[in-house]
């Protein structure tokens, strides 16, 4: 069978096949409340499990008073939010917010330039969301990036985890990267 996306490119290549251990199989056992995927185990996602992922990795962070978890990569510091999908039932799952916020503010005559820029992103591209901020103690704004995930109820595995937090930082660094290319900046230290 020739995939859709090998077609496009005008390239025929077989479909992937999943052996058996990648196969999806649902705990046999009752009342668990586990589902397996091969040897992954879909766990609710809570904060504690991103933390043993900057442990494993040795990533430097640290869990806030609001109980978000924050970090730095490439002078953009970047926190975890973890917050109900629904109110009323929070058991129905997770919502996981990346948020990059780069070390620059983008000075108030800057502003229009900025936000052109954020608009073509968003044509173009997804992720991360960007969008900007008025400083109250300062002039200008700051750049805000936004990258969000749901998990329902049954979780997600470890390396769900993993690659949702990768895309976020990768998307953030991406934009930042051509941000500062095409939009003057200040750094945070010459403000």
């Amino acid at each position: 069978m020739v995939s859709f996306w090998s077609n496009l490119r005008g390239k025929k290549s077989k479909e992937p096949t999943l052996t058996p251990a990648e196969q999806p199989v649902v705990n046999t056992e009752q009342n668990t409340g586990i589902k397996v995927l091969g040897e992954a185990t879909f766990t609710p996602v809570v904060m504690s499990r991103f933390e043993d992922l900057f442990k494993r990795e040795e990533w430097n962070y640290e869990i806030d008073a609001d109980g978000d978890l924050t970090t730095s990569f490439d002078n953009c510091g970047f926190f975890i939010h973890l917050s109900p999908h629904n109110q009323e039932k929070p058991e129905d799952g997770v919502r996981i917010a990346i948020v990059g916020q780069p070390s620059f503010i983008v000075q108030s005559e800057n502003l229009a330039e900025a936000e052109s820029f954020i608009y073509q992103w968003h044509r173009s591209k997804w992720l991360p969301k960007a969008y900007t901020v008025e400083l109250r103690d300062e002039e200008g704004v700051r750049i805000l990036l936004e990258h969000t995930a749901f998990f329902g109820k049954t979780g997600a595995t470890d390396a769900q985890l993993e690659r949702v937090f990768r895309a976020g930082v990768a998307t953030a660094l991406e934009f930042v990267e051509e941000f500062v290319k095409s939009v003057d900046t200040v750094s945070r230290e010459e403000s």
